[in-house]
């Protein structure tokens, strides 16, 4: 299959991020030291900030991720929590007790290093990302329908995605791709123009709920009873709905009301079959 065709990767932050894990090294390997020599009060002294500063570091990394994906689905999520708000707070913190306890700064000093701290987390890596007016209410569709419906579809992409890491076979990954692909281009038609929303909701609900429960019953049976018939009936499920999924979204492009209801219901009807809905 073309590139083209390949699904979407979960969203990335690069590397951004990464210093924060590294800044603190010196007071691991100060508590490490302390740990050797059998020193409690250097071992707590850094230790305790260290973790601080680690546990800041993951949540601004979740942060940057959360926001990376918040920015290229405009109007499928609601914003994600403020994390980089709450990790500069805690590598304030943990800048302060570093600055007292393990350097022996007085308190004022102190503070005055977890206030710079928290303010430099905030000047290089932003604000977390506010809520946005969508303008859905000019199309006749309720903005807020509309958000929970394409949170709902982005979510389980996200669960094909997951479910396609525990699939060896290359041939049924390039497939989730695919559908994966088509299913991103189907929810970025709906974004540019929310009346489709509602020619498309039965096969958002049908088609991926279908895809995602398929795989995932699929990935569990799949090491117990490796036979070639529950390959080929998995292989005949996916080009089905690769197929479906093509035409859903040709139709949307040409703006026509979704008349694939016989298509749907053969995947209904094989989705039944296979005790997924």
């Amino acid at each position: 299959m073309s590139s083209v065709m390949r699904g979407k990767p979960p969203a990335r932050a690069g590397l951004k991020g990464v210093l924060l894990f590294l800044l603190p090294l010196p007071l691991l390997f100060k508590a490490a030291s302390g740990l050797w020599s059998g020193d409690l009060g250097a071992l707590l002294f850094n230790g305790g900030p260290y973790a601080l500063f680690l546990l800041g570091a993951l949540l601004a990394r979740q942060g940057l991720v959360k926001e990376v994906r918040y920015l290229e689905r405009p109007m499928a999520l609601s914003p994600p929590p403020p994390l980089k708000t709450i990790a500069a707070v805690i590598i304030g913190l943990a800048t302060g007790a570093a600055a007292h306890f393990a350097v022996g700064h007085n308190l004022l000093i102190a503070a005055a290093f977890a206030v710079g701290a928290a303010a430099g987390v905030v000047m290089y890596y932003g604000w977390d990302p506010k809520k946005r007016k969508m303008a859905a209410g000019d199309h006749g569709v309720d903005a807020d329908e509309l958000s929970a419906a394409l949170g709902e579809a982005y979510g389980k992409l996200d669960g094909i995605n997951t479910a396609r890491g525990s699939i060896k076979s290359r041939e049924f990954q390039e497939r989730l791709d695919a559908i994966v692909a088509q299913s991103d281009a189907i929810l970025k038609e709906i974004e540019r123009d929310p009346r489709d929303l509602r020619r498309a909701r039965k096969f958002l609900n049908v088609y991926l709920d279908g895809v995602l429960g398929v795989t995932n019953k699929f990935i569990e049976a799949h090491p117990k009873a490796q036979t070639f018939e529950l390959e080929q009936n998995y292989r005949a499920m996916l080009m089905d709905m690769e197929q479906v999924c093509k035409e859903q979204h040709e139709k949307l492009i040409q703006n026509d009301v979704f008349d694939l209801d016989v298509q749907i219901e053969v995947l209904s009807t094989r989705l039944k079959r296979e005790g997924v809905i």
